[in-house]
């Protein structure tokens, strides 16, 4: 069986600090990807990607190197706290589901992608009076996918989410 004990638990490190390396690394990728285009035909390019592409112009290499190094670090650090089927929740998101115009704010999932740590979402509560869903996450150690997938399954089992109501929307 999954044992069911909860605990909190404090991040090793500066939650802003790796989101800010998180988003260096990814504009600067996203300039070099997009360099070519983005020189030729600039207007074709949306004024969010336009913006983090312009941003990426900014990371130097030696900042970059800083940012993939200091990744590396807090990788291992969380993958020390991630062994022997250790499960980590968070919210999801700050508040319940968007509309359909958005996916959301990112700030909950932002540092597992940026560490590579998988996660899944999972109902766990409904906003009766806005009529949307609002999600539990979980995280596990890279190489536990079964673990991760297994401990949705025993979630959503205990939680009373009610499925009947969100499939109205």
């Amino acid at each position: 069986g999954m044992e069911k004990s909860l605990q909190n638990v404090t991040l090793p490190f500066s939650f802003t600090d790796a989101l800010m390396s998180h988003k260096r690394i990814m504009a600067a990728d996203a300039e070099i990807f997009h360099r070519k285009t983005f020189r030729s035909f600039p207007k074709s390019y949306g004024p969010v990607i336009s913006s983090i592409i312009l941003d990426g112009q900014r990371v130097s290499p030696e900042q970059y190197q800083k940012d993939i190094a200091l990744r590396s670090i807090l990788r291992r650090e969380i993958c020390g706290m991630l062994q022997d089927g250790v499960i980590f929740l968070s919210p999801a998101t700050p508040s319940t589901a968007p509309g359909m115009e958005t996916t959301g704010d990112p700030i909950f999932n932002s540092l597992w992608s940026f560490l590579g740590c998988p996660t899944i979402t999972i109902p766990c509560g409904f906003d009766a009076n806005i009529g949307l869903p609002c999600g539990m996450q979980l995280i596990s150690h890279p190489d536990a996918e079964d673990v991760l997938l297994n401990a949705a399954e025993f979630c959503e089992s205990k939680i009373s989410f009610n499925r009947d109501l969100a499939e109205l929307i």
